[in-house]
């Protein structure tokens, strides 16, 4: 009986490091089921039923509701664009005009041009660098001026002073501006001559072109 009791006891004692430590394959698996746990589709928040299984699909733009097409295609053809050049004889009167333009200015248009002061410094600057490379014929091209305006410039030794300077600076300035809005003027008179009715119907937008009503900070109260 004691035989019996300490062989039981030595197995017992060598079987329970066993039991309660499980293999390397073991654990991996018990880490495996746990991931499981955490990462499975079964915890996934339940998706809301919305209830849209008796609503009907909205209609098509293409179907009406009698479920017929309609035909979206406009009712006239797209315009074809030419990829050729036009086979029909130029105008006289475009001809004409043309031939005449030709005529006046050989060399194409070029408009007399005013030169800044800043201009005028960059040039007598360029030509007293190099003169071989920015001659009077070269600085004519470039500037768009006549050879003879090149020469006076280049000749004339007068500098205006630091006042001077800021004098005439602003002074172009300014009439930059007002050749500026004089131009944006004339685009809006073009504008108003050809949508005459769009313009009578335009709101004004300025201050001083809108009706006064009620009081406003410009009254004045005058107690005699």
């Amino acid at each position: 009986m004691q035989v019996i009791q300490s062989t039981m006891r030595f197995s017992h004692f060598r079987l329970t490091p066993l039991i309660h430590t499980p293999s390397l394959h073991t654990q991996s698996w018990l880490h495996k089921v746990s991931l499981h746990r955490y990462y499975s589709t079964a915890n996934e928040p339940r998706k809301r039923d919305w209830r849209l299984a008796g609503h009907p699909a909205p209609l098509s733009l293409t179907e009406d509701a009698e479920g017929k097409t309609l035909d979206l295609s406009e009712d006239e053809p797209p315009p074809r664009r030419r990829k050729r050049a036009p086979v029909e004889d130029t105008p006289e009167e475009w001809r004409r005009h043309r031939l005449a333009i030709k005529e006046a200015f050989p060399q194409g248009w070029s408009p007399s041009r005013k030169l800044s002061r800043e201009a005028m410094d960059g040039m007598r600057a360029m030509h007293m660098y190099d003169k071989n490379t920015f001659s009077t014929p070269v600085l004519a091209e470039k500037f768009k001026i006549s050879p003879e305006a090149v020469r006076r410039i280049l000749r004339s030794k007068w500098e205006p002073s630091r006042e001077q300077r800021a004098r005439f600076a602003g002074r172009e300035r300014q009439s930059r501006e007002e050749r500026k809005m004089q131009n944006r003027l004339e685009e809006k008179k073009q504008k108003m001559e050809l949508f005459p009715e769009a313009a009578e119907q335009r709101k004004p937008n300025r201050r001083e072109e809108r009706e006064p009503r009620g009081i406003d900070s410009k009254d004045r109260l005058y107690f005699g």
